[in-house]
């Protein structure tokens, strides 16, 4: 049998599908799957964490940003462990 090669698309949950009138019912065959890079134009540019930060924040309601003491910062041991706090 002659080797064929054929590019697939993996579907949700890692399917892959090969369809072709050279493979028979029962038909065992060894398989390599070689990723292809993903085009440079629908690669989306990574964001610095500052930004990732800044738009995080973002979409806390104000009402939560409420809750948050306003000496976090300076007593986050406290708030995280218990300890004495600071000042």
């Amino acid at each position: 049998m002659k080797a064929l090669k054929q590019i697939v698309t993996v579907q949700p949950g890692g399917r892959i599908e090969v369809r072709s009138p050279d493979l028979t019912p029962g038909t065992r065959a060894e398989v390599t799957i070689v990723p292809e890079a993903a085009p440079e134009a629908a690669k989306e540019p990574l964001k610095p964490a500052w930004q990732m930060a800044v738009e995080i924040g973002a979409a806390v309601p104000p009402r939560v940003w409420e809750k948050v003491p306003t000496d976090l910062a300076q007593n986050l041991d406290h708030y995280l462990y218990g300890a004495p706090k600071n000042g």
